[in-house]
């Protein structure tokens, strides 16, 4: 920059201004802008992004942390994050945290200490509230996706997982279904989790169907597949058997399918079957998969943008806001 400001005959405080990309923020004239940005280009001028974290205490890079990058709803938040981040010129550093809160709390100071990361997104596990609460009061920016945390002045953007499910609910009703089991997924008290739930029972309640609150089975994170096997296998046998299930998410969808088939269960003769947030496999299967469409690219692309917001101090990290998106319910033919 040294160099660049002698041959230019300007100072090095503008050009490192034009550089950063705040040359129209300082009233730098453009030609000398472009004059700057050329010789940098002739004289292949890289920015030291180590130096720059010193003097800033932060780098270019924002941090995701999500329960398992594997899902297809959180591999597309990434994916939409990471094109919004980019487009502003950070990076994006993802990490799954399995449901795990000490292993959360690890990726948490590692991002924001060790990597030095300038702001993070964070789908939460947590149930403790404090390191959160410390971290805002610190200005450090944060933004949490699609669990929230209410009793914090927090950055939220999620769905409305509620009424989500009661639409999901209300669907198989008019469909005339009677019994409708829910596989609920743990840890129980995740706010998405805890929502679809309760959206879940007021959709039977206001039918006149209470009584069958008690089909609902809550299936570890850990053990998807087994525990859902017995699950589909209590709610589908026996005079009290359902005659429709509704799942919380897609990966408790696919496994309802395949314990349903092991048990010889047609869907949707014998029962009919939702799933909280579609994904691109649902439509192709048989029968296609009727689903909660969740908006992952525009929570990924709201929450990049509340990020950022607050990375560039245009927004307090104080300051709370919530961005609630609707669910779309997509019917196909498994109802």
């Amino acid at each position: 920059m040294a160099e660049i400001a002698r041959k230019l005959g300007v100072s090095p405080t503008l050009v490192s201004l034009v550089l950063s990309g705040k040359g129209n923020q300082f009233g730098i004239k453009k030609e000398t802008q472009e004059a700057v940005r050329k010789l940098a280009a002739e004289l292949n001028y890289v920015p030291n992004s180590v130096a720059s974290s010193l003097r800033t205490g932060r780098t270019k890079i924002v941090g995701l942390i999500v329960p398992d990058i594997s899902n297809p709803f959180f591999s597309r938040i990434a994916r939409s994050i990471e094109d919004a981040a980019s487009s502003a010129g950070y990076y994006l550093m993802v990490c799954s945290a399995d449901e795990d809160t000490a292993r959360e709390n690890q990726l948490l100071h590692i991002i924001r200490q060790s990597q030095r990361a300038a702001g993070i997104i964070v789908c939460t596990a947590q149930t403790d509230m404090q390191p959160f609460a410390e971290m805002i009061e610190q200005n450090y920016p944060l933004v949490f996706i699609d669990r929230d945390l209410p009793g914090l002045n927090r950055q939220f953007v999620g769905v409305n997982n509620r009424s989500g499910a009661q639409k999901a609910v209300e669907h198989l009703i008019a469909a005339g279904r009677k019994r409708i089991g829910m596989l609920s997924i743990g840890p129980s008290h995740l706010s998405s989790v805890r929502d679809r739930v309760q959206g879940w029972k007021e959709a039977l309640a206001q039918a006149g169907m209470a009584d069958t609150v008690n089909l609902l089975r809550e299936v570890p994170f850990g053990d998807v597949e087994k525990a859902t096997a017995a699950a589909v296998k209590e709610l589908t046998q026996g005079p009290g058997a359902v005659d429709a299930i509704f799942t919380a998410n897609n990966r408790l969808a696919i496994a309802a399918i395949n314990a349903l088939r092991e048990t010889g269960k047609s869907i949707p003769d014998d029962v009919a079957l939702v799933s909280f947030d579609d994904i691109d496999v649902f439509p192709l299967l048989q029968p296609p998969l009727t689903a909660m469409a969740q908006p992952a690219e525009a929570i990924g692309r709201e929450a990049a943008e509340l990020l950022l917001a607050l990375i560039n101090k245009t927004k307090a990290p104080s300051d709370a806001h919530s961005i609630v998106l609707d669910a779309e319910l997509r019917i196909r033919r498994s109802v």
